[in-house]
């Protein structure tokens, strides 16, 4: 099924063009990676938040690796935006932090909260997968071999992740 989604990226990419109108790839690509640089900032505070609702020792390590890989991710997007002369989401970012503060309170107050969790990151970290793939096809069209190598790099690092999570849990 990931393989069928991924296939859909250009797709994707195709439609978001076209459904830009007027806007040019730079604008797009500008707003894309403002996406998902407000969606990396959600997962930082998910990261944070993980560490505190688990008892076990090898899930602990992962979100703690991660959560210093996300940062390094966070930090490359919002250089990448800034030497774009792009803006940040700042309103966007408002309304995730907001929601990030409710998926921790949910799951401190669920049973089974590790199973849980560890399902709701690997699909985030999905959530991520996506967006980078869009990022990265974008910044590709665009001419953006700066944008683009972040965003190949932190794709990888990503798919990598969701491998790490799989690997912690099993063996918790």
């Amino acid at each position: 099924m990931a393989d069928r989604l991924e296939n859909s990226f250009g797709l994707v990419v195709d439609a978001s063009l076209n459904g830009g109108g007027a806007l040019d790839l730079a604008t797009q690509l500008n707003r894309c990676l403002a996406d998902v640089h407000a969606i990396e900032k959600q997962g930082l505070q998910l990261l944070e938040m993980a560490p505190r609702v688990v008892e076990d020792e090898n899930l602990k390590r992962f979100f703690a690796a991660h959560l210093r890989e996300s940062e390094e991710h966070e930090a490359m997007l919002r250089e990448r935006i800034e030497a774009r002369g792009a803006k940040q989401a700042k309103a966007r970012d408002a309304v995730l932090q907001l929601t990030g503060m409710q998926v921790g309170a949910f799951f401190a107050a669920q049973p089974e909260t590790t199973a849980k969790l560890v399902g709701f990151v690997s699909a985030f970290e999905h959530l991520e997968i996506a967006g980078y793939e869009l990022l990265e096809r974008l910044a590709r069209r665009a001419g953006d071999q700066k944008v683009t190598g972040v965003a190949e790099r932190i794709l990888a690092e990503e798919r990598a992740a969701v491998e790490a999570l799989a690997q912690a849990f099993a063996s918790s």
